[in-house]
């Protein structure tokens, strides 16, 4: 258990790394898309421009996808050890980050798939989180109606009323909230 520990904190550290990389080499090829474009500060210049608000992002972004992909790991784990096959659930979870939330997995792919986009500072991931949003919404209620409620049936009915929340916690709903809207105001600022 220790060593998948260190090894999921190997990965996702590695993972994030390799996001904030890409985070930065995209900043040199949309320049024009740059968020917060009117109102930033150069901090240091380097083979490209580092400003205060991409640096916000790129801390924050970075911190929130090395959590979700740690998380992530963690889910697929358990997730593993309650299907028999692919799509074919044994057992019904609803303990750890089952009992918050009834699609932990692609919640925390959604957080990764965000905080890449957040990292990015640009205006295009804005169009992209939405996207990315719907695509993860369908799948959800794709896989509770054509899988689990089939499989499962009542205990699942009654596992939907005690865990109210499909995606997001209180906390993280005010969390993407509050990164999304410095997402708009980036925008606004542009020109």
């Amino acid at each position: 258990m220790e060593k998948f520990k260190i090894l999921s904190g190997l990965l996702s550290f590695l993972a994030t790394i390799i996001s904030i990389i890409v985070s930065l080499f995209s900043r040199l090829e949309y320049l024009q898309f740059q968020l917060w474009k009117s109102v930033d500060v150069i901090i240091f210049e380097w083979f490209i421009n580092i400003s205060l608000f991409f640096l916000i992002q790129i801390i924050v972004g970075a911190i929130i996808f090395g959590i979700s992909f740690f998380q992530c790991i963690e889910i697929i784990k358990i997730n593993n050890q309650a299907h028999e096959a692919k799509n074919q659930p044994k057992e019904l979870l609803d303990y750890k980050y089952y009992a918050k939330v009834r699609h932990p997995m692609t919640t925390r792919f959604f957080l990764i798939v965000f905080s890449f986009l957040f990292m990015l500072s640009s205006l295009i991931a804005i169009p992209l989180i939405f996207l990315f949003a719907l695509i993860f919404t369908l799948i959800s209620l794709y896989e509770e109606k054509k899988i689990l409620l089939p499989v499962f049936g009542d205990k699942y009915r009654e596992y939907m009323k005690r865990v109210r929340n499909r995606f997001f916690t209180g906390k993280l709903k005010i969390l993407i909230t509050f990164l999304f809207c410095f997402i708009i105001f980036g925008a606004i600022f542009i020109l």
